[in-house]
């Protein structure tokens, strides 16, 4: 647990934390969730946020994990990706949706706009990071369906 420790704290100081993490620590704040299952819960949603400008990334993580990405376009890889991050979040007991922690649907817009204000963090979110958009990641996630967010994106909100 140390060296996993070490190794996260290792990777931080050179990549950096997003959007999981700015919301973490308000929706930490109002439901005593520990940041890591909170961060766990919410980095699909927000990766799938970003998956046009990463879809490219994604699709490499999805063939370090071992998953089938040989003929995929990076819209298919990340998908792929984000399906596989889905099911191990799910299989290590990480709950699926932020109404699942205790979250109201109407603090979400309130989280987002504070989140977005927390700029060290969210500069580094790859997407769209107005607070419509980080208010759609909330939404997905309180919800625990990533595709509202892009049927959120196709019809212009």
């Amino acid at each position: 647990m140390s060296y996993g420790s070490m190794l996260a704290g290792l990777a931080f100081s050179h990549a950096g934390n997003a959007a999981p993490h700015a919301f973490q620590y308000l929706i930490g704040a109002a439901t005593h969730t520990p940041h890591g299952l909170g961060v766990g819960l919410l980095l699909p949603y927000a990766l799938d946020a970003a998956k046009d400008a990463i879809g490219d990334r994604l699709t490499v993580l999805a063939g370090v994990c071992g998953l089938d990405v040989t003929d995929a376009s990076d819209a298919e890889g990340a998908d792929t990706f984000l399906t596989w991050l889905d099911g191990l979040l799910a299989d290590i007991g990480i709950p699926a949706t932020l109404a699942d922690i205790g979250v109201a649907r109407a603090d979400l817009p309130r989280f987002a706009e504070m989140a977005g204000g927390i700029t060290r963090l969210i500069q580094n979110h790859p997407g769209p990071t107005d607070t419509a958009s980080l208010t759609a990641i909330l939404e997905a996630a309180w919800i625990g369906d990533r595709t509202y967010q892009t049927d959120l994106r196709r019809r212009g909100r």
